[in-house]
């Protein structure tokens, strides 16, 4: 008997290795699909502009964004969320602001950004109320801009109504 419970236990464990082994690389976990800025439209002018990003892998809205009514530079309302810096944000690097990024504990950017819709291949947004409250604190016809989602950035030239890709450079 102890011979057969040996060789029975040996049995159940060679069992379970073999089916660990067929089914972990099939039911192992992988990392998510590193997310790519393939082109960033900017519509509607300059006082009321929507940007709309497309790409791959941009998952669903990040888990952790923050009301950005409290800010630096004052108090506003309906000026949308920061996304942190590893979400979604927005630079002019021609008049040297930015959008969206910041937290509540190290504070963020004036500008909150409101996003209208999120999936895994677009995403769109608007501005929130801060936008334009200073001088240049406008995305302007010809001001180089940077997009950032889930650490995916994207560089271009804004052009309201047209789309990028040729002139924006993308990197992850």
């Amino acid at each position: 008997m102890k011979g057969l419970a040996l060789s029975t236990a040996a049995a159940v464990v060679a069992l379970l290795t073999a089916a660990t082994l067929s089914t972990s690389p099939a039911g192992a976990a992988t990392a998510p699909a590193t997310p790519t800025v393939k082109s960033v439209t900017i519509t509607g002018d300059v006082n009321n502009p929507t940007v709309t990003i497309s790409g791959r892998h941009f998952r669903h809205r990040p888990h952790n964004s923050w009301g950005a009514n409290d800010t630096t530079c004052g108090q506003y309302v309906d000026n949308g969320r920061w996304w942190g810096l590893q979400g979604l944000w927005i630079s002019d690097d021609t008049h040297s602001w930015q959008a969206g990024a910041g937290n509540p504990r190290h504070g963020g950017d004036c500008i909150g950004v409101k996003v209208l819709s999120w999936s895994p291949t677009q995403v769109v947004f608007v501005f929130g109320s801060a936008y334009a409250s200073y001088d240049h604190w406008t995305l302007d016809d010809g001001d180089a801009f940077t997009v950032t989602v889930r650490q995916s950035s994207y560089s271009g030239t804004v052009s309201y109504g047209q789309a990028s890709p040729d002139s924006g450079s993308s990197s992850s």
